[in-house]
């Protein structure tokens, strides 16, 4: 979700992700032993979501890039992709 802070986009979501990677690679990268079932359990978690979202890009990139493009055709403008 991005955020307008002043004259900054910030994407909210973002360090919440963020967030949540840290504390598995920290909790992996600290500890000797193997991974803990729920540090397993997390990582897999924060795969499916993370698997949803590149889905959801990519629905919004079918839905919305056309649309896009169109716009930008009539103004004359380059497609940026």
């Amino acid at each position: 979700v991005p955020v307008k802070e002043g004259r900054t986009v910030v994407f909210v979501d973002e360090q919440k992700l963020r967030d949540k990677i840290s504390d598995i690679y920290a909790g992996v990268n600290f500890y000797q032993g193997q991974p803990t079932g729920s540090q397993v359990e997390g990582l897999n978690k924060l795969q499916r979501d993370m698997n949803g979202a590149e889905k959801k890009l990519d629905d919004r990139k079918k839905t919305y890039r056309p649309k896009v493009n169109t716009e930008l055709k009539k103004l004359g403008k380059n497609q940026p992709y």
